[in-house]
């Protein structure tokens, strides 16, 4: 009962946040939709299976649509842990996890500062755009990559434990300058578990299209990658079928 109101006023909360966004000018972009969420929520419970309490780290929270929705339907109980930088977007989540009575730890700072500890998945929309802080410093960012997807799972790459790491990224991610440096960090500190390609229906244009991508933070020679195509939502039984085939994978590495 309790997970059903939550997920109620997560979806009235969804529609003041639209509302608010167009009235201050904010890109609806900025909030990860609902469907989208809800693919994440199951990769989160097959990423945690065997786990009732789980620490999740987002550090690109924004409004919080993504780890409200993970966290009001995983039926596990859920410590979140946000990081943003924009002060508005900071205030608002914390105002909506404080009425639905979400433990949420919110940093109003860069995502690149620290590391949080005791975190067991990661879930996050990656923010793109070119990070500049002549204070960093990372391998990657003092070899000139400033793609700050490629900085933040570089960053968080560090964590300690086994973590997995569930992002969405943009269609061109593996194509942006440094990606070669970028995939040889990657094969040291972690490997790729599977690419999820999403419904091309659930965006507006193909240059809008995102996928999934998850990793974990041990390095390993013989891992391969999975890919999954995700067909539309209306091919209920093909749909099924591929989430089936992601549930075993995940819950099997």
């Amino acid at each position: 009962m309790k997970e059903h109101l939550l997920q109620d006023i997560n979806c009235q909360f969804l529609l003041l946040d639209i509302k608010g966004f167009k009235n201050v000018n904010f890109p609806l972009d900025y909030i990860t939709p609902d469907a989208i969420a809800l693919i994440c929520s199951e990769l989160v419970k097959y990423s945690t299976n065997g786990k009732d309490k789980v620490n999740l780290l987002d550090f690109n929270f924004g409004v919080g649509n993504l780890a409200f929705t993970i966290s009001n339907h995983i039926e596990k109980d859920v410590h979140l842990v946000g990081f943003d930088n924009h002060s508005l977007m900071a205030s608002v989540a914390t105002m909506k996890a404080n009425m639905m009575q979400t433990y949420l730890d919110m940093y109003h700072e860069d995502a690149l500062d620290f590391l949080p500890a005791e975190i067991d998945v990661v879930a996050c929309d990656l923010a793109s755009y070119d990070y500049e802080n002549e204070l960093y410093h990372s391998k990657l960012y003092e070899k000139g990559v400033t793609y700050f997807p490629y900085l933040a799972i570089e960053h968080f790459l560090e964590l300690k434990g086994n973590i997995k790491y569930i992002y969405l990224i943009d269609k061109d991610f593996f194509s942006q300058k440094g990606s070669n440096l970028f995939h040889d960090m990657l094969r040291e500190k972690g490997s790729i578990l599977s690419l999820i390609a999403l419904p091309q229906n659930f965006f507006q244009s193909d240059e809008c299209t995102k996928s999934i991508l998850v990793l974990n933070n041990q390095p390993s020679s013989k891992q391969s990658t999975e890919i999954f195509v995700l067909p539309t939502l209306k091919e209920k039984h093909a749909f099924s079928n591929v989430m089936d085939k992601i549930k075993e994978h995940l819950e099997n590495n």
